[in-house]
């Protein structure tokens, strides 16, 4: 059901890649998608299943993106009947005055329903040693 009172016609996939900042999640973003740019948020057009996904490449909490155009950019997305995928990097922080992880899921509950996946993310790709507790990020996506 969506926020508004209608049934969703269908579910897209939700895909969050969580880690600290440097560990990857552009990278691994940009390799599954094929974006040319490590900030790039749009559509990526997928020419083998003949669909696309819409890419936050950079977490929010590094560009400063507003909820409200977060919204809007999944609103774009859910409209597009052949998007059936978004993809997000955001970092496990705590930020005051921009998204959060949290806020990531809550407000796109709010869009439409979304079919949530998690990949955490718990080593930097440039040093071995920095390690997250994934714990308390389980906690706080349930």
């Amino acid at each position: 059901m969506l926020p508004d009172g209608t049934k969703a016609s269908r579910v897209m996939k939700f895909l969050l890649f969580v880690g600290p900042a440097n560990a990857g999640k552009s990278t691994l973003i940009r390799g599954i998608s094929g974006c040319a740019t490590k900030g790039y948020q749009g559509f990526v057009e997928d020419f083998l299943r003949r669909r696309r996904v819409y890419v936050f490449s950079a977490s929010p909490q590094e560009t400063g993106l507003t909820a409200e155009d977060y919204q809007a950019a999944l609103r774009e997305a859910v409209a597009d009947q052949a998007c059936d995928t978004i993809l997000i990097s955001v970092q496990p922080t705590r930020p005051y005055r921009r998204l959060s992880m949290e806020d990531c899921v809550t407000l796109a509950s709010q869009v439409a329903p979304f079919d949530f996946h998690a990949f955490l993310i718990t080593r930097s790709h440039n040093s071995g040693r920095q390690r997250i507790n994934v714990s308390p990020i389980r906690t706080r996506l349930r």
